[in-house]
């Protein structure tokens, strides 16, 4: 199994890190599609982190447009990089999303068409 890319902070707006390990940068913050709905500000971030697993996969099943970008922006992010506002040491739904992404058998069943 190959090692699972790293997540990376996205410390303003502009900042765009280099890659430390030549694989492409995915942006996993909002407004990105893949970026999690729940502010850490108003959920708090255990229930932010906690709630983005359920709303990718509600959102998958639905089958709509939504769901068809959300489908083609995981595929995109396979393999990559994602950068988050979130600092290093603190749990992120990146992180949970990087162990989906990477997972063989899981992603294969959740990302195909």
């Amino acid at each position: 199994m190959k090692p699972i890319p790293p997540r990376l902070q996205k410390l303003y707006p502009y900042h765009w890190p280099a890659s430390p390990n030549g694989l492409p940068n995915k942006l996993a913050a909002r407004p990105a599609t893949i970026g999690n709905p729940f502010e850490v500000e108003i959920y708090g971030r255990q229930a932010a982190i906690e709630l983005y697993p359920l709303w990718i996969f509600e959102t998958l099943l639905r089958g709509d447009c939504q769901a068809k970008r959300l489908r083609m922006a995981l595929r995109r992010a396979r393999g990559c990089n994602l950068l988050c506002y979130c600092k290093p040491g603190e749990a992120c739904h990146a992180d949970w999303l990087l162990e989906l992404l990477n997972a063989d058998a899981l992603s294969v069943h959740v990302l195909k068409p």
